[in-house]
């Protein structure tokens, strides 16, 4: 008895760097950029290629929390899998992170006005403060003729108790989010993977490396 392949769609990795979009690379691969990574736990920086990716156009194939390890250190990740022509792209991000509350927002807004199977564009945005060094960062999703799809929690809607509470550590001012985070995962386990994993995705992936767009029409 031969070798039998196991019959699997292409698979694309990308994470968030920076704010951007990127896809895994290796060195030598056209487009391909160098970009130094720390590790967030450990604070260790290594080097890593990669290609920057201006959005993901696909339909949604699921959506999910899971434990990886990264350099030695378990990380909570958000795991985001568009698929589009049988291809499909899985985007990453730290699942207490700016990037990660906004997709699940946003895709909370999407199951309330129940889309269904419409494909999505998704695209990073990473934009400082005027009055702070602050920055302004998360996920931006337009759907059908570029309507974009908005937050669905805003502070008229969301609970009073899950602000974020400032708090001291070692001497230090810090805020503390539990509460906040806790929420929106609880919003991504009760509304949102229900919605999607009862969709019924009929397989078409564009991957727009190069249109650019006026950021005052992105958000």
């Amino acid at each position: 008895m031969g070798e039998k392949a196991q019959n699997r769609p292409n698979t694309r990795y990308y994470n968030i760097l920076n704010g951007q979009i990127v896809r895994n690379a290796n060195e030598g691969d056209a487009g391909a950029e160098v970009r130094v990574v720390r590790n967030p736990k450990t604070g260790i920086e290594k080097e890593r290629w990669v290609i920057p990716v201006y959005a993901l156009e696909g339909k949604v194939k699921s959506i999910e929390i899971k434990e990886v390890e990264f350099d030695g250190v378990k990380l909570k990740k958000l795991v985001l899998r568009l698929i589009e022509n049988g291809e499909i792209m899985q985007i990453e991000t730290n699942s207490d992170s700016s990037h990660a509350i906004s997709l699940i927002n946003r895709l909370a807004n999407y199951a309330k006005k129940d889309l269904g199977s419409i494909p999505i564009v998704l695209g990073s945005y990473k934009i400082q403060d005027a009055n702070s060094e602050r920055y302004n960062q998360g996920f931006w999703i337009h759907y059908g003729d570029g309507t974009k799809l908005e937050n669905f929690y805003v502070k008229e809607n969301t609970p009073q108790d899950i602000k974020w509470k400032e708090i001291t550590v070692n001497n230090k001012k810090v805020w503390d989010k539990t509460d906040y985070l806790r929420f929106f995962e609880k919003v991504l386990e009760g509304e949102v993977i229900p919605y999607f994993s009862k969709l019924v995705i009929s397989d078409k992936v564009v991957v727009d490396e190069d249109t650019p767009m006026n950021p005052e029409d992105i958000f």
